[in-house]
């Protein structure tokens, strides 16, 4: 089974979109900020279980957000594969995921078809 680290903010996001992503068929870990998300990235890749995705809402009200974390996750494993996610959709990093360091962009409010369609490409693409 396929491993997502999914952050974001706000519990109810976290909660509904866990629930979406178990359904399809993945094993989801949730965190609330960026400094998390990179300690529960780093952690897993120690012990063997490294995320297959990692998708991040870019803004984040009290701690780091997903452009400041991707640098991070970038810099332990080079080749992770990031999602930026966000209902800010003039947000510079929505329109050019890849200039930043994502390999794909999923708006809020997430659309089962559109969610699975994003992260099976992320999967299927070369590192």
């Amino acid at each position: 089974m396929k491993r997502i680290l999914l952050m974001d903010d706000e519990q109810v996001v976290l909660e509904f979109l866990s629930r979406m992503l178990e359904h399809i068929g993945y094993d989801v870990s949730t965190c609330k900020e960026g400094g998390q998300a990179t300690a529960a990235f780093t952690e897993a890749k120690a012990e063997g279980k490294p995320f297959d995705i990692v998708m991040m809402d870019l803004v984040i009200c009290n701690g780091m957000g997903g452009q400041e974390a991707v640098l991070e996750i970038k810099k332990i494993d080079p080749q992770a594969r990031v999602i930026a996610t966000s209902g800010h959709l003039d947000h510079p990093v929505m329109l050019d995921h890849a200039q930043f360091g994502f390999k794909a962009a999923i708006p809020k409010p997430y659309k089962m078809d559109k969610l699975k369609e994003i992260i099976e490409s992320v999967l299927t693409a070369p590192a």
